[in-house]
């Protein structure tokens, strides 16, 4: 083994020498075509043309190195890497075949379309409750699809017009395809961009179409708008306590962070329990890190009720009737007629309620209380979050250590046990390369 990383590290250092090589080669071009010319417009853009060329290869031949070395099924990779253009031709994905069956699978590697795109390799995965729904066979998705919505990546290859990241940045990439330059884009509705049809996704969605765009549990990823999607990590944040706000710590943000923006100190109530858990406790996370005088977290899972009790929160160990009091701010991550029903009727004057939950079957959901929400003048909010508007804004939170994450998440599992980790019982899980 040691012999092993003494020959890595001596062809490591070849491979810099000889990029060191290349650049000055590039320099000492340009400042000839200089002297001739006396354009510098022209020769700084010619040069810095070449410089990205070489970044790009050099980052996609230590990545595809990586990969090789760390092979997601315990093998060398196939020989599809041309390793004079650096192009993969497969790759391996994690994908939900029908209910409880995953299995890894050879399909075509990305590549650059146009300008404006970039290529990720996943280092990080976490997953979103959706998740569990998911490869339990309960979710109207039909299979097969590619798992994985939630992470964080290295930049692999940059395209032409990428102006914010370069390869090896570590970024969070938000679930939601989104362009940024349509109305909605810049109306901070990021979730919902007029460019792309049909409100795609990573990692689920209704058919091939919405379903293309892959997902995480793979060797790359193609992110098509680059500087509108990507959101460079913190320096210092570590992407495993990052990796979930591409969307379920987002969701958790959302469902108290504006109210209690507006009524600060303000009393919250959190409905919890829904698929695997984790939305509803990063709810509590962000009510208590934001300041609320009274948390007040219902699930039956006993588990999940101790990581309430830990941010502060009370917990109850069943749905009642009713509360001891009336809350200004209530969430419903139940999925559960009483869940949804207790978040509604206990509101207080003005109050709103946030339901983070997926209602797949109508049969689930309560008559609404309509007359009494009207007389309490009841805001309710439902509906996917815009992930890349408010992504930003939690990270910064998690960075600060004004959020604290970790005691959500159950365990970080290597990469390539994430089919069998699937299977099992649990709350947030990491995968880590």
């Amino acid at each position: 083994m040691l012999a092993d990383a003494q020959h890595a590290g001596q062809r490591d250092t070849q491979s810099g020498l000889a990029q060191r090589s290349l650049v000055l080669a590039i320099l000492r071009g340009a400042l000839l075509d200089l002297l001739a010319t006396g354009d510098i417009d022209r020769t700084t853009s010619a040069m810095q043309q070449q410089l990205r060329h070489l970044t790009n290869s050099a980052s996609s031949a230590l990545m595809t190195t990586r990969l090789a070395g760390r092979s997601l099924c315990g093998q060398d990779r196939e020989a599809g890497v041309d390793h004079g253009s650096v192009a993969w031709h497969v790759m391996r994905s994690l994908v939900y075949v029908g209910p409880r069956d995953l299995q890894w699978r050879d399909v075509p590697a990305p590549k650059l379309a146009g300008d404006g795109e970039v290529i990720v390799c996943p280092v990080v995965v976490a997953t979103c409750d959706l998740d569990a729904m998911i490869v339990s066979g309960a979710s109207p998705f039909p299979a097969p699809f590619a798992l994985g919505h939630e992470g964080v990546a290295e930049v692999l290859k940059v395209g032409d017009g990428v102006r914010t990241v370069q390869p090896g940045d570590r970024v969070l990439i938000p679930f939601q395809i989104s362009c940024g330059t349509c109305g909605a884009c810049t109306g901070g509705r990021t979730g919902s961009c007029e460019t792309v049809p049909g409100a795609p996704t990573y990692g689920f969605g209704f058919g091939e179409e919405a379903t293309r765009w892959g997902g995480f549990l793979s060797d790359a990823i193609h992110v098509p708008y680059a500087d509108a999607m990507l959101v460079p990590l913190p320096d210092g944040l570590a992407p495993e306590l990052a990796a979930g706000a591409s969307d379920s710590i987002t969701d958790g943000h959302r469902a108290v962070a504006p109210a209690l923006a507006a009524r600060p100190g303000a009393a919250v109530l959190v409905c919890g329990g829904a698929m695997s858990g984790s939305i509803g406790l990063y709810a509590v996370a962000h009510a208590t890190a934001l300041g609320s005088e009274d948390v007040l977290y219902v699930d039956p899972d006993a588990g999940r009720r101790v990581i309430a009790e830990g941010y502060g929160a009370r917990a109850l160990d069943h749905v009642p009737e009713r509360v001891d009091r009336r809350f200004p701010i209530s969430v419903d991550a139940s999925a559960t007629r009483e869940g949804l029903a207790l978040a509604l009727g206990s509101l207080d004057h003005d109050g709103v309620c946030t339901s983070t939950a997926i209602y797949f079957d109508p049969a689930t959901i309560p008559p609404f209380p309509l007359l009494s929400m009207c007389v309490m003048n009841t805001t309710f909010v439902t509906g996917r979050i815009h992930a890349r508007r408010d992504a930003p804004a939690v990270l910064n939170l998690i960075a600060s250590e004004t959020l604290d994450v970790a005691p959500v998440t159950t365990c970080v599992v290597p990469f390539d046990d994430a089919a069998d980790a699937l299977a099992e019982d649990y709350t947030k899980l990491i995968f880590a390369r």
